[in-house]
């Protein structure tokens, strides 16, 4: 068990990105908080995991959502400090919206800070989630009275980067009882839509692809010239990523996170 993985906050889309890493990784163990009253999980969550997640010498990579106070946990735990962090931010408490007249609590936002600084690689689900962090920490901090930090944006942006969020379409194959034909009216409606996309489609390639020819040839310019993989390489798993190849690059999840 190399990978850790620790969310405070396991349900929705927090608990999609962590089932699908713990299903893509072979060597990792996940450790985990209902998602309820997340105020008090973000609160609280690093002292019960200090007590829960147990100590081992083969830890590698400790991966993480924003919900939890990386900070406490790596103070409370030195042994967690010393492994690779990666941080994941579903959202940021800078410039997350609250009720009206509400006013924002800045410990949430100060220990995402915190954390960041902590870690050693900050992973965003998109660049408006990065930027609108990044660039909202001055004026954040200026909450505080006097003596306040400096140059905090400077430190934490070079271990930022971006990871559009997976969305995992179970079994799909390219055999008839996987029903391919509705898989391709998905993407002619997308291309119906002038939407910029980038498909990978992970499975077994048999010889008889059934129906399929004429739909590649329409959407050909919108997929990856390796459109099928080697048997060895059976996920059965596919990828949707929505304009997040504006620079070229195919995003993997496990590529990029490790």
């Amino acid at each position: 068990m190399s990978v850790l993985i620790i969310e405070a906050f396991y349900g929705g889309s927090h608990k999609q990105l962590v089932d699908l890493l713990q299903e893509e990784l072979e060597d990792c163990v996940l450790y985990t908080l209902p998602a309820k009253k997340w105020h008090w999980r973000a609160r609280v969550a690093a002292l019960y995991f200090s007590q829960n997640v147990p100590i081992r010498e083969n830890y590698r990579i400790l991966f993480t959502s924003s919900v939890l106070n990386l900070t406490e946990l790596t103070a409370l735990r030195p042994d967690l400090g010393k492994l690779k962090k990666i941080l994941y931010f579903h959202e940021n408490q800078l410039v997350y919206p609250v009720k009206k007249f509400q006013e924002r609590d800045f410990q949430y936002g100060y220990n995402q800070i915190l954390s960041c600084l902590v870690a050693d690689v900050v992973v965003f689900n998109s660049y408006f989630n990065m930027e609108s962090f990044l660039t909202s920490i001055g004026k954040f901090m200026k909450l505080i009275p006097d003596h306040r930090p400096k140059d905090l944006e400077n430190i934490i942006r070079p271990k930022c980067q971006v990871i559009y969020f997976p969305i995992k379409f179970p079994d799909v194959s390219r055999e008839h009882d996987k029903d391919p034909e509705s898989f391709f009216k998905v993407l002619m409606s997308l291309k119906d839509l002038g939407l910029n996309f980038h498909v990978s489609v992970l499975g077994e390639t048999f010889t008889d692809v059934p129906g399929w020819k004429l739909c590649i040839v329409v959407v050909t310019h919108f997929v990856p010239k390796i459109w099928f993989i080697q048997k060895y390489f059976q996920l059965n798993i596919c990828i949707l990523h929505l304009n997040s190849f504006q620079k070229g690059s195919r995003i993997s999840a496990r590529d990029q996170i490790l």
